[in-house]
């Protein structure tokens, strides 16, 4: 491993720094030494030096590098070989590591080569420049593994914000026809088109219930008796089969509600008697 090489005050250091080890109550087991080397740096205030390019919030390589060396003089660290991408994009990683006494705690991190101006964006065939700043970079961000500034990392993994979809809007569908439809045509025909362009919406569990909740406005809105409301069901059952694959539990809300809006009708019969 190919290692940081310390001056000789430190290397005295380090070894004084040995001899103390084995009596301190923390050094017992391997998970103990981690956890006093995490309460250590994660309790070093970083805010002061936290500097800002871009969208991007990172501590000076130097400044961390000298924090960790003065808390445990026995840190090591190693830069591993460039990964070239089939793309021309290349990413840089690094392992970090502290050993006490018997104990080391050693964690890996990488990074990918890419500007720090406006939105981070792999650069293809990067020049040795921004190679180096990207080692520099995982460095320090393989120091925060260990707990020094780990806070200011936190969220910059999560995806960058989408912009609000606008709220689906049910539209009614204009059914063209030479002869004027009558009332009952018109709900019947209905039944059968106004699902037709859900299926682009069914994309996740969000998109499956708006669907599902505008299949129970129209059964509601368009069928009057429950033998409207079967062939509402039966015309719509590639949806209704899409919905019940992929979200079964909006497949359940939709056939709870369709059972309880049919106990709600009245059947063909009753209607002609009335």
């Amino acid at each position: 491993m190919t290692e940081a090489i310390p001056a000789a005050k430190t290397v005295a250091k380090s070894k004084a720094t040995s001899k103390k080890t084995a009596n301190q109550p923390w050094a017992q087991s391997q998970e103990a030494v981690a956890e006093h080397i995490w309460r250590t740096l994660s309790a070093i205030d970083c805010s002061q030096h936290v500097k800002e390019k871009g969208n991007l919030s990172y501590l000076s390589w130097a400044w961390a590098y000298g924090m960790v060396m003065d808390a445990f003089p026995t840190f090591r660290y190693k830069v591993n070989p460039v990964t070239i991408y089939n793309d021309g994009t290349a990413s840089v990683s690094c392992t970090v590591g502290v050993q006490l006494g018997e104990f080391s705690v050693q964690r890996d991190m990488w990074l990918p080569v890419m500007k720090t101006s406006g939105r981070p964006v792999s650069i293809c065939n990067p020049d040795s420049m921004a190679i180096n700043t990207a080692s520099m970079r995982c460095l320090t961000k393989g120091i925060s593994m260990l707990g020094l500034g780990a806070y200011i990392y936190a969220g910059e993994d999560l995806p960058a914000e989408k912009e609000e979809e606008p709220a689906y809007q049910y539209q009614q569908p204009v059914i063209e026809s030479s002869q004027p439809l009558k009332p009952r045509q018109k709900l019947e025909s209905q039944a059968g088109v106004d699902a037709a362009d859900f299926m682009p919406r069914l994309v996740d569990e969000e998109g499956a219930a708006q669907v599902v909740d505008v299949m129970l406005s129209i059964g509601k809105a368009t069928c009057k008796t429950t033998n409207e409301l079967r062939g509402y069901w039966t015309k719509n059952g590639s949806t209704i089969n899409a919905i019940e694959e992929r979200y079964p539990a909006q497949h359940l809300r939709l056939n709870k509600s369709f059972i309880a809006l049919s106990g709600e009708l009245p059947n063909s019969n009753q209607e002609q008697q009335q």
